[in-house]
């Protein structure tokens, strides 16, 4: 799977989740509680998963057979 690829999801899935809690005043609190952690956990993952490619991008091995 490609980078892009998964950072899209994280993305989608935090605005999935923002969608359902500003219309989740006809959901119960429990469901309510379920969909913020699974958005919080996609925040979390996609801000490491951020920092992570930076990383690579600045600090990884540099392919010296590669042209730029």
């Amino acid at each position: 799977m490609d980078n892009k690829y998964i950072a899209l999801l994280f993305l989608t899935t935090t605005l999935l989740g923002l969608i359902v809690t500003a219309f989740g005043d006809m959901l119960n609190d429990q469901v309510l509680t379920i969909i913020n952690y699974i958005m919080l956990f996609s925040i979390i993952a996609f801000v490491i998963f951020g920092a992570y490619f930076m990383y690579q991008k600045l600090f990884g091995k540099k392919d010296r057979n590669k042209r730029y």
